[in-house]
């Protein structure tokens, strides 16, 4: 049986359900993966080891995730939403009256998350310009890109990208899953969000650090044989931990808390 919502609770639902915030992230994050995918299918016209169709469809389930957990997620959640308004008899018909539409406000947590997106998209730059084929200059058989006061970087698809990648499309999802409904695929969608986000951490990194400065990172991206195979498992296992732990004490132990007494 469904229990009966206080005002609170009521309120809270009735203002997501009349928020629009969670179609602004997912159009967003469609739009973040169509450039992805079509400026590397285009850039095989100069490169075919960084670039072209088959590339683009390796990489293409990594960049659909995030717009499909998105939109999943909005659509899942409002559906869940709706049916606990009904269920308690509270649903008031407020959804499609334009005057009443939340209008999306900026906080302290926003600000954060424009800050990081500026300095990600800052270091990107030599990949971005990669991938589109710009500061093109001719090498060996092929491009490399040279970009400002950045170290060359060969076209194409670059590992780090596709870290900045993953953090970006994390910092919008951020904004919206967590007025989600409490549950536990809510929760384990949370420490899914906090293990790719220290993953993609790791690739822009050990892309960055090696391109810019001629330095490793001791972090695995690809391979095939034994002792790849043997640290890439310790590495998921270290990150696995990390993880949890930014989950515990991050989100549990401090946000949702922090979130529920709004």
């Amino acid at each position: 049986m469904t229990k009966l919502l206080n005002e609170k609770e009521k309120f809270k639902l009735q203002e997501r359900l009349q928020s629009r915030l969670d179609y602004y992230i997912a159009a967003l994050l469609w739009g973040l993966f169509f450039f992805s995918f079509i400026s590397i299918w285009a850039i095989g016209i100069l490169d075919s080891n960084y670039g072209g169709l088959v590339v683009a469809l390796q990489v293409a389930p990594i960049y659909l995730f995030f717009p499909l957990f998105a939109t999943g997620g909005m659509f899942s959640d409002r559906i869940l939403t709706k049916d606990l308004l009904k269920a308690s008899k509270e649903l008031e018909p407020i959804s499609h009256k334009k005057d009443k539409l939340i209008k999306i406000r900026l906080c302290k947590e926003d600000y954060i998350r424009i800050g990081i997106i500026i300095v990600l998209l800052f270091i990107s730059l030599p990949w971005i310009a990669a991938r589109l084929g710009l500061f093109l200059e001719p090498y060996d058989s092929t491009y490399m890109c040279r970009l400002l006061f950045f170290q060359p970087v060969h076209i194409g698809e670059n590992h780090g990208w596709i870290g900045v990648y993953m953090l970006l499309s994390i910092i919008l999802i951020s904004k919206t899953e967590k007025l989600y409904i409490e549950s536990i695929f809510k929760e384990l969608s949370i420490l899914l969000l906090c293990f790719l986000a220290l993953w993609g951490i790791g690739l822009v990194i050990h892309d960055f650090v090696k391109e810019q400065f001629n330095l490793s990172f001791p972090f695995y991206v690809w391979g095939s044989d034994i002792n790849f195979l043997q640290g890439f498992f310790i590495q998921i296992l270290i990150i696995l931990v990390l993880a949890l732990i930014i989950y515990y004490l991050g989100w549990r132990g401090y946000y949702r808390l922090k979130f529920q007494d709004n």
